[in-house]
């Protein structure tokens, strides 16, 4: 997924890949954090690192505009029966 998000940052060098990858790992533990089950090659999972990313390198200066953005899609995951965690005790 690294470079996804470098490609989607507009980002051609290595200097910042550990920056980049600890900001991946603060997005899907968000979305864990929120309940919502992780697959990193699912559409709207890539969608929402692409966000959080943009947000938390203030792309283009609009770092409040992508926060909201990813905020909203990670709600909404949250509540899609698809994207949820399975909460239910397992049967014995």
């Amino acid at each position: 997924m690294l470079e996804k998000i470098k490609k989607h940052l507009r980002i051609t060098h290595d200097l910042l890949n550990d920056d980049i990858e600890d900001v991946i790992e603060e997005c899907l533990h968000d979305l864990r954090r929120m309940d919502v089950r992780v697959i990193d090659t699912d559409p709207l999972i890539v969608a929402s690192v692409k966000l959080y990313a943009r947000y938390r390198f203030n792309f283009e200066n609009q770092g409040e505009r992508y926060m909201k953005a990813y905020e909203d899609l990670r709600n909404a995951l949250s509540f899609a029966i698809e994207y949820g965690v399975d909460t239910e005790p397992e049967a014995d």
